[in-house]
């Protein structure tokens, strides 16, 4: 087969591929509100959520009131005494401040790691979508071929009949259509696995999802300006934002620890005839209950501020490098697509098999090179959309 050959069938195999309108922005949005409605997961992580909100408000009131009581037994001259005594113990106020500011933080928290939680949700189930579209288009693909490869084993079959190609040419076109036969299936055993994982996500509610294109990808001009938009609002560095402020509330919680604790109440003491009663007040010295609370809490405070700018940098790093991968795709899909435009049928390669111009094996060889080439283009707009979806996550 000659290169001119090659280089129309290749086109027009591609045009019927490309001709396909490209979908809107939004292909994923009743998937990923069918997510967000249905999935169970996400409301694991919501009680979780709720826990921590709940737990983050207790131990903001003052101790609870001590009450005493005692009676004892006297002789005949003394006579029995009964004591009574109520106390209450207090923090110095600095304290419950500090408290109060520390359960605003870990409620912030709370909401953040809900937040992180909710975007790998959705951006698993968009990579699965992603995944079902890549695979949809694949049937396509493979259904032309299978189609094409059933035309021709039939017409060996009855030109075997006819006693024009041998066994040998027959067994060939029986061989290729048992080839794809077998590609279809096994593309249509992935499709049905990725629409079960979607109906995992999706609690179990059945999910109809046909896209076969992908959706149109516009990238930013400038990386830095658009990291600079969304560094502050990406929920990883809210949340490691959040958890630090919450070790830097630890340590002035742990230095107001320091400040002796306060009591005041009431005592009476009742004998027959004597009868003593008034207020009480005391102070708690902490002298050796908190001894290494502070230096412990500096070391987790400067954990955590490491940790957050490592999240930072990483997270720069790591989508920089997909920004730049999305580009050079972006640029060789480009150059591909300006490659191979043109009108020509699709029909030549099989027509040039019935003319007699090639044989059936320079055909199955070159269907198979083609097929190869297209399914290349697919896989790179998979990969792109993955590493776009990656790279957008933030906004789920």
């Amino acid at each position: 087969m000659n290169g001119m050959l090659r280089r129309n069938v290749l086109v027009s195999i591609i045009s019927a591929a490309l001709c396909q309108v490209v979908v809107a922005q939004d292909v994923y949005t009743p998937v990923l509100e069918m997510v967000l409605e249905n999935s169970s997961m996400l409301r694991a992580y919501g009680a979780v959520r709720d826990a921590s909100v709940a737990e983050s408000r207790t131990g903001l009131a003052p101790d609870n009131p001590e009450v005493e009581a005692g009676y004892l037994f006297g002789n005949e001259l003394t006579g029995d005494r009964r004591d009574i005594s109520i106390r209450q113990n207090f923090e110095f106020p600095t304290v419950y401040v500090q408290k109060g500011r520390l359960a605003d933080t870990r409620l912030e928290t709370a909401g953040y790691q809900y937040r992180l939680q909710r975007q790998e949700l959705l951006l698993e189930a968009k990579r699965l979508c992603i995944e079902l579209i890549y695979n949809n288009a694949r049937l396509n693909i493979c259904s032309r071929k299978l189609d094409a490869s059933a035309q021709i084993n039939d017409s060996y079959r009855r030109m075997a009949a006819q006693g024009e190609v041998n066994a040998i040419e027959l067994n060939k076109a029986a061989s290729a259509y048992a080839s794809a036969k077998l590609e279809y299936a096994n593309g249509e055993a992935e499709r049905q696995r990725i629409i079960a994982e979607l109906k995992r996500l999706c609690g179990g509610k059945d999910v109809t999802f046909d896209a076969d294109s992908f959706p149109e990808i516009k990238l930013p001009a400038d990386f830095d300006g658009w990291w600079a938009g969304i560094r502050q609002s990406h929920p990883l560095i809210q949340y490691m934002q959040s958890t630090t402020m919450e070790s830097e509330q630890e340590v002035k919680l742990a230095l107001s620890s320091w400040i002796p604790k306060f009591s005041v109440g009431y005592m009476g003491e009742f004998v027959p005839g004597e009868p003593f009663q008034g207020i009480t007040a005391g102070i708690t010295l902490p002298l050796w209950e908190n001894k290494g609370k502070v230096r412990a809490a500096r070391a987790a405070e400067q954990a955590a501020k490491a940790s957050l700018e490592d999240a930072v940098t990483s997270l720069e790093n790591s989508f920089r490098a997909l920004y730049s991968h999305c580009v050079a795709i972006t640029q060789g899909l480009s150059v591909y697509d300006e490659a191979t435009q043109g009108d020509d049928s699709a029909e030549l390669l099989r027509k040039a098999l019935e003319q007699g111009e090639i044989s059936l094996l320079t055909y199955v060889q070159e269907y198979d090179y083609l097929y190869g080439v297209l399914m290349q283009r697919l896989q790179a707009q998979r990969e792109l959309a993955i590493a776009y979806a990656e790279l957008t996550a933030v906004s789920l």
